[in-house]
């Protein structure tokens, strides 16, 4: 039983791991509260504004389930998704980067259950890294649902700059069917 409920997990990994893609870009040069700024303070989860002791500062996390092809903003900012949600999008605007930092998006299962009805807890789902083009970025991070759609329960999404945490945003993921 162990090895099956291993194998299905590492099924769901897979895809979703396959399935996630992520760009970053950058803002530097661009006016505060602008337009072409994809994230505001008032966004999702965690702490934002306050520098870190790097002197890294978090504009804004936006999380949501839809994005605008042509502007390529978040468009629906929600935490709560369902199992059939195709895409979770996240957008995390940065200042006081580095040029070339390496921007960590990680998606970590907190405790869910799969559809055959297994926990499963602290799980890590996908870890990306970006480089930041600039002093001023925002890295989007897209995580596509595995094929049998995402498990029910909690999960956390962290953004690390250099290995250092500087953003967490609880996401729940509730509801029935695919």
């Amino acid at each position: 039983m162990r090895t099956v409920l291993m194998l299905s997990l590492l099924i769901v990994v897979l895809v979703v791991v396959s399935s996630c893609s992520f760009k970053v870009e950058g803002t530097a040069g661009k006016p505060s509260g602008s337009d072409e700024s994809p994230a505001t303070p008032e966004a999702a989860g965690g702490d934002t504004g306050a520098p870190t002791s790097s002197g890294l500062e978090v504009v804004g996390v936006l999380v949501g389930d839809a994005r605008d092809e042509a502007s390529d903003k978040i468009t629906n900012e929600t935490t709560e998704f369902t199992p059939s949600t195709p895409v979770i999008y996240v957008d995390a605007a940065i200042k006081g980067l580095k040029t070339g930092a390496k921007i960590t998006g990680t998606m970590t299962a907190i405790k869910v259950t799969t559809v055959e009805g297994q926990t499963i807890e602290d799980y890590e789902v996908m870890s990306t890294d970006v480089e930041a083009p600039g002093t001023e970025s925002t890295a989007s991070f897209e995580f596509s649902a595995p094929d049998a759609g995402w498990p029910v329960g909690s999960y956390e999404i962290t953004i690390k700059v250099e290995g250092e945490l500087v953003h967490t945003v609880d996401l729940t993921v509730a509801g029935s069917g695919v």
